[in-house]
């Protein structure tokens, strides 16, 4: 296991109002992320790839797909810039809109009143981010209509600027105490942080995901997993070095509790407006193993924080609010949906301690 790192234990979290507390805080100190960064990519990690339905990279199954057919709502008609196949997909699109994202969370644009009103301040974002002119090039016309590159361009910026002022101004669940990225305090919004997650020796694969599905069964249901189940494999792979990803976007809400965000461009059901419903994008998250995802995301926060603040397992989880996957498509900040475009996932913090101790390189007592 990679050694801890030397760092000054701090009280249990109140408010991120107390700066030595903060995100931010931590974040200037660098103990909460220097220590998980790895360029090491070992061919053993990715045993998990190969015989477990987990994640494979950053930009993992939402944007794999090759170009998709027509959904059933065409963008043409009156408000073409209301439909969330506005622009055709493809991992492309799927690298550009997560730049978009990691951009305007970097310029500060979730938390400007200008530009959460009205969009003030994203073409600047829009045009010095990589990827733009590809998007602008993602526009999808009705059948016969002639391309007009640079009016392509200008509703791109209008598409994209309404669905990211709808990602940060959105609650991502119904009810009181919902999280609301425009509402995160001030130094509490950290955008792709990378990870390595210590394995241990003698861990296998498959031995890792049956015990994991095994308790997922008799937790309570609302905090379950969408754990696809394990694929038949004979594969006995021994896991140890690192297993690597990319966490999206990390939030510390007032209570002090953490929050993983990943940001998603899948086009659930007919691709339509109505069909971003949460039944319809477990259905996404099922097929595409985003569940496997979030336990993986979500043991290596555990680990960040109690690295950071000299925490044992069991304390550390409970800072973990959970983790929003936000299909961004479904977001409008003009013509906002019933519900929010996103699933949330509280799971019970068995899962994530488990699946700490069976990885191994955990804090011991």
């Amino acid at each position: 296991a990679a050694p801890a790192p030397a760092v000054r234990a701090s009280s249990p979290v109140g408010k991120p109002s107390d700066p030595e507390d903060t995100l931010a805080g931590v974040q200037a100190a660098g103990p909460l992320f220097r220590p998980w960064r790895s360029s090491s990519y070992s061919s053993i990690a990715r045993g998990f790839e190969l015989s477990l339905p987990g994640p494979a990279d950053e930009r993992e199954p939402d944007e794999s797909y090759e170009e998709e057919p027509e959904g059933e709502e065409e963008p043409s008609g009156p408000d073409p810039l209301h439909n969330p196949a506005f622009l055709s997909g493809g991992k492309d699109t799927g690298d550009a809109v997560h730049n978009l994202l990691e951009a305007g969370i970097r310029a500060g644009l979730h938390r400007s009143p200008g530009f959460l009103e009205s969009g003030r301040g994203f073409r600047r974002v829009f045009e010095a981010t990589k990827g733009a002119s590809l998007l602008a090039r993602k526009v999808r016309r009705g059948e016969g209509a002639e391309s007009d590159p640079k009016k392509d361009r200008e509703d791109a910026v209008s598409w994209l600027s309404d669905r990211i002022r709808g990602v940060f101004s959105t609650p991502l669940w119904a009810g009181p105490g919902a999280l609301r990225i425009a509402d995160v305090p001030e130094g509490c919004a950290a955008p792709e942080l990378p990870f390595a997650l210590t394995v241990g020796e003698g861990v296998t694969a498959e031995g890792f995901a049956r015990k994991i599905l095994e308790l997922n069964r008799k937790v309570p249901a609302e905090a379950r997993l969408p754990l696809a189940d394990l694929e038949p494999s004979a594969a006995r792979t021994q896991l140890r070095g690192y297993l690597e990803g990319r966490i999206d976007l990390l939030v510390q809400d007032a209570s002090g509790r953490f929050w993983l965000a990943d940001w998603k461009t899948d086009q659930p059901g007919d691709r339509s407006s109505r069909s971003y419903v949460r039944r319809e994008m477990l259905e996404v998250m099922l097929e595409a193993k985003y569940g496997w995802q979030a336990l993986f995301y979500l043991t290596a926060l555990s680990r960040m924080i109690s690295e950071a603040w000299g925490l044992e397992p069991e304390k550390a989880v409970k800072r973990i609010g959970g983790m929003a996957y936000v299909f961004a498509r479904g977001f409008s900040a003009a013509a906002p949906a019933p519900e929010p475009a996103a699933v949330v996932l509280r799971p019970d913090p068995r899962l994530i301690l488990e699946s700490g101790r069976l990885l191994g390189g955990e804090r011991t007592k």
